[in-house]
């Protein structure tokens, strides 16, 4: 669709030219549908552009495989974390076969090396802070820091996860070599040179005006209108209590509540065509009541704290956008969200084990059954009836459409194409090799 075409199209015009689309040598931020990307996707499509070629696969392939790694890295992150090692096996098996990241490994979603990024860099913060590791620290930041170029929403999100796992590891810090704290710091600072002088420019801050709901019109629109309602009521009273900043604070609380939708993580999940499948949430159905269970098991427990320390933050920063809940701002979700399932899933099991014989073989036979069901009605949703009934979601008329006019562009002085039709342009740039 026109975000991939979009990426794959700079990547290659980067390595035939040195410069995007618009004619910008090797830019820090990319222009693209009125928007601006961020680098670290276009960058590593390069690599695989030019090993691959200018297809779907070279710009899928840096998504498929950090999310690949990621489920990788999970385990010893986990692991690190509760010192269980089924633990952490389970909570990776479950990473692999969740639909959430299983869509978004699949297709060029930025948020994908995003998240690899937090897991590994929380993992080697982990390991400097508990094992004195060496540069460990270093490459841990510098993961944070990187992953403030991914994703727009990270610019928010990065910096407050690193200072969770500086919080929760402060006992530690007082440890650590000097020197390595000093080159840190002097990496660290190379490295966000670009991000403070472009942090106001329109790419930067301001290219997510639109997005926040202090600033998005969507969002101010309908509440300057709910105002517009009481003009006949005392000026003061409609200042004190419906002013923009106490509505724009109950709209945040409001996308707060949004995101404990079970209808969004466990039923439908994304209406957005290019989101989700439509028919099955961000998570499977049968982990509702084991994520249920694991969340108060962790809040039981003290030593769950970057696990709840992160799903606050993820909700806290997601919410401050329009459209809540949305699974690109919220896919971070999915960390917590996994070992929150696998916590469920052991707490489960201990309780159907004080059963007696015949009710513990009913209950488990018939859990066997949903996950199963569960499990089957999904991937048979996703690879069978997805392709088809989001076909005009994910463009799939624009290649052979492309390569047509390609075909016989030489037989005619000019080829109009009709707005309407919805035709995009990266699409003629990328199947067309322009």
């Amino acid at each position: 669709y026109q975000d991939e075409t979009a990426i794959g199209y700079n990547a290659f015009s980067l390595l035939q030219t040195g410069k995007d689309e618009h004619g910008n040598s090797w830019p820090l931020y990319f222009k693209s549908f009125g928007d601006h990307k961020l680098p670290v996707y276009i960058y590593i499509t390069t690599a695989s552009v030019k090993l691959f070629g200018l297809n779907e696969w070279a710009v899928r392939f840096p998504s498929a495989l950090f999310g690949t790694l990621t489920v990788v890295v999970l385990y010893f992150f986990v692991f690190e974390l509760f010192k269980k090692s089924h633990l952490a096996l389970l909570s990776t098996f479950l990473l692999a076969i969740n639909p959430w990241h299983l869509h978004y490994s699949r297709a060029p979603f930025e948020v994908s090396i995003a998240l690899f990024l937090f897991v590994m860099g929380g993992l080697l913060l982990q390991q400097s802070f508990m094992k004195q590791r060496k540069s460990f620290f270093l490459f841990g930041t510098l993961s944070f820091i990187v992953a403030l170029y991914t994703y727009n929403l990270t610019r928010l999100l990065s910096p407050l996860l690193f200072l969770l796992f500086l919080w929760t590891y402060k006992g530690r810090t007082k440890e650590m070599r000097k020197s390595e704290i000093f080159l840190t710091l002097f990496a660290s600072f190379i490295l966000l040179v670009p991000f403070f002088t472009t942090l106001f420019s329109s790419s930067g801050a301001g290219s997510a005006k639109g997005t926040f709901i202090f600033t998005s019109a969507a969002v101010q629109a309908p509440l300057l209108e709910f105002r517009s309602y009481l003009i006949e009521l005392p000026a003061l009273f409609t200042k004190t209590f419906f002013n923009q900043l106490i509505l724009t604070s109950w709209q945040y609380l409001q996308n707060i509540a949004r995101y404990f939708s079970v209808e969004f993580f466990f039923l439908t999940g994304s209406p957005h065509g290019n989101h989700g499948i439509g028919n099955v949430g961000q998570f499977y159905l049968f982990e509702l009541p084991l994520i249920i269970l694991g969340f108060f098991q962790a809040l039981r427990n003290g030593k769950h704290a970057v696990v709840l320390g992160w799903t606050v933050i993820t909700i806290a920063v997601a919410a401050l956008t329009r459209e809540a809940p949305h699974a690109t701002r919220s896919f971070f979700l999915l960390v917590p969200g996994v070992i929150y399932s696998s916590l469920g899933l052991f707490t489960f099991l201990s309780w159907v084990g004080t059963l007696n014989k015949r009710l513990r073989l009913t209950v488990l036979g018939l859990s066997t059954v949903l996950v199963v069901y569960n499990l089957l009605f999904y991937f048979f949703s996703y690879y069978i009836r997805f392709p088809i009934a989001y076909a005009s979601s994910w463009r799939s008329a624009d290649k052979p459409l492309a390569l047509f006019l390609k075909s016989v562009e030489n037989q005619y002085d000019r080829i109009i194409i009709d707005p309407e039709a919805g035709l995009v342009y990266t699409s003629l740039l990328f199947y067309q090799s322009y």
